[in-house]
């Protein structure tokens, strides 16, 4: 787009950030029920809310959840970091 003096403006922030993430998957969340706790591993067996069948296994869990108070059960978080990808992903916190 040309202004009336014949300049082309600058782009503004939003249409640069627009650009670049249109590049990129988005990372997404998804609720979860633990199945399984292993605390020397540090990693967590979660089946996602609303499919029955799918249980990902050996989910690392973010710094924040303190895996001796995590018992089967608890509801989750999990950031999915890639949809192609189910192994990039961690448990958020649990409630």
């Amino acid at each position: 787009m040309i202004n009336n003096k014949g300049q082309v403006p600058l782009d503004t922030f939003l249409g640069i950030h627009s650009k670049a993430n249109s590049k990129t998957i988005p990372a997404t969340f998804k609720r979860g029920i633990v199945n399984a706790v292993n605390i020397q591993a540090g990693t967590m067996d979660v089946q996602i809310v609303g499919n029955q069948s799918s249980i990902l296994k050996g989910i690392a869990v973010s710094s924040a959840v303190n895996l001796t108070t995590a018992k089967p059960g608890d509801r989750c978080r999990i950031d999915m970091f890639s949809e192609i990808n189910p192994n990039d992903c961690c448990v958020a916190y649990t409630y």
